[in-house]
């Protein structure tokens, strides 16, 4: 007849294997579903969707770093475009403040200061002229194996005065460096310096 130190032993041990038992099966788990989970998430980074501040998608799938690269990089020089081109009696402030979340002060405060001599900034605010800008996203070229990037791009500036519009043809060069991402004012990650325009009447109406 057992001892009832020894029964005691033998029911400790008895409880020590069994929960040696529950311990690899509950690692085994953990393994599993973090494997499981690198799977998953390896899958999904080969489809990333980037999308644009009002809803659009920039590329339907991106299926690589080169990929993914040039759709935020698009995305941030279609929103430096419009910032700097797109404005009216009410929003022009606002608009050159986030141009400066796109691009430095010294390239943004050269292309406000054109508008100002030109005039256009006079008429915004005392006729209500507006200026609407896009970019044309198939003439984007951005060249170079590091930082800083070189670009190339054209888009449309409309200035509608008083229901007379103006379609007028811009090109914009300059430099692209990465940046940190500031949500939601710069989430691409890109950051622009150099940056020259030009300017051509395209079309009236």
């Amino acid at each position: 007849m057992k001892s009832e130190s020894e029964t005691v032993y033998n029911q400790f041990s008895k409880a020590k294997q069994q929960q040696k038992y529950i311990w690899i099966s509950s690692m085994l788990f953990v393994t599993v579903a973090f494997i499981g989970t690198l799977v998953f998430l390896y899958y999904q980074s080969k489809n990333v969707v980037v999308i644009k501040e009002n809803g659009q998608k920039v590329s339907a799938v991106v299926g690589n770093e080169k990929e993914t690269f040039k759709a935020l990089a698009s995305e941030h020089l279609d929103r430096a475009f419009k910032y700097a081109n797109s404005f009216d009696r009410f929003t022009y402030k606002d608009n050159m403040a986030k141009t400066l979340f796109h691009m430095d002060s010294r390239s943004a405060n050269r292309l406000f200061s054109e508008y100002e001599n030109s005039g256009a900034l006079a008429d915004v605010l005392s006729k209500g002229t507006i200026y609407d800008a896009e970019i044309l996203s198939e003439s984007i070229r951005i060249t170079g194996d590091r930082e800083p990037f070189e670009f190339v791009f054209q888009g449309t500036i409309d200035v509608n005065d008083g229901g007379h519009v103006t379609k007028y043809l811009a090109q914009g060069t300059g430099e692209l460096i990465y940046y940190t991402p500031h949500y939601p004012e710069n989430p691409t990650g890109f950051f622009i310096t150099n940056y020259t325009q030009k300017t051509k009447i395209y079309e009236q109406k």
